[in-house]
This record gives structure tokens, sequence and C-alpha cells, in this order.
């Protein structure tokens, strides 16, 4: 389990970058990667290699990341602990902040390696977007709107619209007004006749060809309780003698622990017995400490530390077992079974039953991230952090490297033409 696993090599080497994808500098400049990178400078530079520098750029990850959330609002109503991914109103702080990041772009100056000062026109375009932004939302509150949804204010409607004329009549990439009139009226009547609903044909007919294939498709479907559960008897001192965890780890399953909690528990913490085993008031897990916002009051779960050796466990016999049962069926029933054998863990509420659900959740995230890392080595987004112990991820890596030099030769041999 990453501390944040939507990072990839795909977001930190240059040569794997996508250029035209706006995710991963909306990723990078998050709050998870600048509360991260600020708890690795206060460490220490003795066993992370970032020093007390690195606190300037998570400071400039957290601004960029407020700043986007005031340009994607979507909803009326704020997020918990994200005032400004809201809609612009009179009283809200948009204006404000973004008096304020206009400063700090104007403040803004590029050093490349000879020592030339430059303002790349990615500050100069920031400064007018959101000068523009205050313009229109001055008009607009002057119209007598109460509010303004920012995430609106885009260009993808167009976007589309020159897509969809591009596509029309085959690769028309370069209409002239003749044809672009011609087009727009065409995909005008289009979309004016064509039906919305999924469940009724464009045309009402008497033929039953797409009920047929609507019964072929929902039809003897497999039940899985008449699959059979193959037991894996494994080695329990393997399990018992997995591979060491650290700080980090430790802070890592911790903050997963409180998720689990938050996300599926948090009716249960009704219960005096549960709220009492499971959730800690201290928050003593640094991770946590730091992620969480200042102005939300019940925001991250901080679990006990029964609850968190519980979890650390359940990933422990998880990450064990699933080079030896990958490839069966029913794999997350198969996993449950093992982990019921060898966890003596219990909790003492004898009205729910906290031990199997926290069991199958944990079982199911584990497997989510687990072949997510797969697909992403198999995809060359992560091909630096290589475990000799994890034999699908060594399968995943040498497959991927085979493949890749495949891609590269047919793709050499292609460009020389």
């Amino acid at each position: 389990m990453r501390n944040i696993p939507k990072i990839t090599e795909a977001h930190v080497y240059k040569d794997k970058i996508k250029k035209m994808k706006v995710s991963p500098a909306a990723q990078i400049f998050s709050h998870n990667v600048a509360s991260t990178m600020r708890l690795m400078c206060d460490m220490g530079p003795d066993n992370i290699k970032l020093g007390r520098k690195a606190v300037g750029t998570a400071d400039f990850c957290l601004f960029m990341d407020i700043l986007f959330d005031s340009v994607n609002a979507s909803s009326v109503r704020a997020m918990k602990g994200k005032d400004l991914r809201s809609t612009v109103t009179a009283n809200s702080k948009h204006i404000s902040f973004w008096n304020e990041a206009i400063a700090v772009f104007n403040s803004m100056t590029f050093v490349d390696n000879k020592g030339k000062i430059s303002k790349p026109p990615c500050i100069k375009n920031w400064i007018t977007t959101l000068k523009g932004m205050k313009s229109l939302w001055f008009k607009l509150n002057k119209e007598g709107f109460k509010y303004l949804i920012t995430r609106n204010i885009n260009q993808d409607p167009l976007e589309c619209l020159f897509g969809q004329f591009r596509q029309l009549s085959g690769r028309n990439i370069n209409p002239d007004c003749y044809h672009f009139v011609n087009s727009f009226k065409t995909l005008l009547l289009n979309n004016f006749s064509s039906i919305k609903s999924r469940e009724t044909n464009c045309q009402h007919n008497e033929i039953d060809t797409l009920s047929n294939l609507k019964l072929f498709l929902t039809s003897n479907n497999i039940n899985e309780a008449e699959v059979p559960i193959k037991i894996n008897f494994l080695d329990t001192n393997l399990i018992k003698n997995v591979n060491k965890t650290n700080d980090v780890s430790d802070m890592t399953v911790s903050y997963i622990a409180g998720f689990l909690m938050k996300k599926n528990l948090s009716w249960i913490l009704q219960c005096d017995t549960c709220k009492f085993e499971l959730r800690s008031e201290n928050i003593t897990n640094p991770l946590i400490k730091i992620r969480q916002y200042d102005n939300v009051k019940y925001g991250l779960c901080n679990p006990s530390t029964n609850l968190f050796h519980f979890i650390k466990e359940v990933l422990k016999i998880c990450s064990c077992c699933i080079n030896d049962i990958y490839h069966e069926r029913n794999l997350s029933k198969q996993l449950i079974l093992i982990i019921e054998m060898n966890l003596e863990f219990t909790f003492t509420c004898p009205d729910h039953k906290i031990k199997d659900i926290l069991i199958k959740k944990t079982v199911h995230m584990f497997l989510f991230t687990y072949f997510k890392n797969i697909n992403r080595i198999l995809r060359g987004l992560d091909t630096k952090q290589k475990n000799n112990n994890d034999n699908i991820k060594n399968m995943a890596f040498s497959y991927y490297n085979t493949h890749s030099k495949r891609y590269k030769q047919k793709t050499n041999s292609l460009n020389k033409f």
C-alpha cells in the first residue's frame, strides 16, 4: 500500500510525462503530495532524500491545489476542508484569494541553468485567467446572478463541436465556410432527431432482435455460490516472518485503517464498545495530523492501536499469500478464509461483526490496489519499484521490457520510411 498511490513515473520522469494531459499536473499539485512532502521534511534528512529546501516546494504544491479548487468548482456547497471548491458568491473568499494569487504569480521568476531569468507564458496566462474570472463575476453579479460555477468556464463544448465537424463525412480536418455551415446543420438535425433513451431504438418497429440480445446477455449468469472454493493451507511461519515494515509504512497502514473506519464503519461508531475499540481520540500518527484540514472539526479518523495492528496483519497475510493463489477463482473469498484461519484478533462487541466487515473491506482494497499497480507496471508507469520477492510483479516487469523493446524497434523501423 502506497502513501500517495496516484503518483507514478509518468508524473516524475520527463520522458514519460504526457504533455497533453492535465491530470498529471493536477495530481502533483495536490494536498496529499504537499502534506506528504512536508512530513518527509519534518522527519529529517537522515533517512529521507529530502532536505529542508523542499518545504518551499510543498507550500507551492498546496498553493496550486487551492488555486485549482477555486477555478474548478462544480457544486454550490463546499467540500469538507476545501472552502474554495464551491461556487463564487458575493460572500465567498474567491476574489480575495485570486488577488493574492495574482500577486504571487507576479512575484514569480524562473531561472535556467545558465542563470537567465524569464517569466514563461503559463504565469502570464494564469494572471490573465484570474483577472478574467474576476471581471466575469463582477459583470454577472451586477446583472443579478447569485453564483458562478467556475468549472463551466471551459472550452470543452467548443472542442467537441469542432471534433464532430472533423469526423463528419470522413476525415474533414480543414472545412471551408460552406462545408462548416452544412456540417453544423447536419449535426444540429442529428442531435434533435436522436432518441436519448437507452431502452428504445431510434425507429419504432416490431423486430425483436434487441430483446433477444438483451435476454442473451442477461441469462445464464454464473452463481458465485455454486463455484467451489479451494482451501489453501499455507505455511503460517512464512506469514509471520514476512517483510518488516518501517515508520512510513506504519503511518500509511494507520491512515488506511482510519479511512476504512470512517468510510465503512461510521454507523458502528455510535456503539460505545466499538468506538472504544476502534477509535483513538489522540492523533498520534504524523501523516493523519498533517493531512487533516484545519477548518474541519471531524475529518480524518485516528485508529486505535488494536485496529492498527489488525489491519497491519491482514495486509501482511494478503501480501504473503497473493503470489500463491492469484490464479485461483474467488480470490477474495480465498484470502478472507486464509485470514480467518491465521488471524487471532478478536473484538468484544456482541452486536456487530466488526472483524468480518474489516477483513472483507481490507481484502477488497488490497486486491484493487495490488492489481492496479500491476497494470501500471505493464503500461510502463512504474518500472523502478522492483520487488524480487513478488513473482507477479517480476513477470509484469519482464513482459513490459520484452514488448516495449519490440514496440520501440517497430516504431523506429516505421520512422525510417
